[in-house]
């Protein structure tokens, strides 16, 4: 963390009343932990950051509704966690949806329809 005299807890309590630099401290502060360990649990740059960018968003735009933390460091951990593993969840079922199209491309000529 960027200043030992602000807590993780400080700059929460401050986001909740709409200070959007402590917000972004925070963000900076948690960045690079929260990367390496989703980039962990997905093995994709893509997902990790991705998971990051949502999860910092949602919070941002629910903050009211959370209120007080108690264990920021750990909220936003497993806040990541969550939403990494959900992406790559759609992830997959993107991924076998265009593996049934690709599948159904080869069998089903559009052209061989007509001709019948």
């Amino acid at each position: 963390m960027e200043s030992s005299s602000e807590s993780y807890e400080m700059l929460w309590d401050r986001a909740v009343k709409e200070d959007m630099l402590s917000f972004e401290k925070l963000y900076k502060s948690l960045y690079s932990e929260l990367y390496h360990y989703s980039l962990k649990l997905s093995n994709d740059e893509g997902i990790a950051e991705d998971a990051i960018q949502d999860t910092f968003l949602y919070i941002w735009s629910h903050k009211k509704n959370i209120g007080k933390i108690y264990a920021v460091k750990s909220y936003f951990f497993r806040a990541v966690r969550n939403n990494c593993l959900l992406l790559i969840k759609r992830r997959k079922k993107i991924s076998s949806m265009e593996s049934v199209e690709d599948q159904l491309n080869l069998r089903i000529d559009p052209a061989e329809m007509l001709s019948r």
